[in-house]
């Protein structure tokens, strides 16, 4: 009787053991934002939570879905007008950036998906992240 009621208790506390650790990978995906936040120009603050050396790099949303990044260099005098352009889309929390390889011959030009999901998007903060960083964004 006793062994009996060993192996049903350790087959309860297996089962509880599976059952807690199913629900999926709690992200941050399923957290819908508005995307009119994100529209206008972002400079990044943070990387990986530590100050970014890119103290002038400049990403804009459009509200066609259409946006830029660049890093304003005034040494070289480098600026806006010579941003690389992107498409992007939201999905709930799931941001994607399509970049061009606009430098490539045209046969071999790709467009290169980057995901991030969105942690934070105020009226003057855009955090995100993707698999390897986190990003902080000050609104200007």
């Amino acid at each position: 009787m006793k062994k009996l009621l060993y192996s049903l208790s350790a087959a309860a506390l297996i089962c509880l053991i599976f059952v807690s650790c199913q629900g999926g990978d709690d992200d941050g995906r399923d957290i819908p934002r508005d995307e009119t936040l994100l529209y206008g120009k972002w400079l990044m603050t943070h990387e990986n939570g530590i100050k970014s050396n890119y103290e002038r790099d400049y990403w804009r949303y459009n509200s066609d879905r259409t946006g830029s990044v660049w890093v304003e260099d005034p040494s070289q005098d480098v600026g806006e007008d010579e941003a690389q352009h992107f498409t992007w889309e939201l999905n709930l929390s799931e941001l994607r950036i399509y970049h061009g390889t606009e430098m490539a011959p045209k046969p071999t030009r790709a467009v290169i998906p980057k995901v991030y999901v969105i942690l934070e998007l105020t009226e003057t903060t855009l955090r995100y992240k993707d698999d390897y960083d986190s990003y902080t964004f000050r609104k200007q």
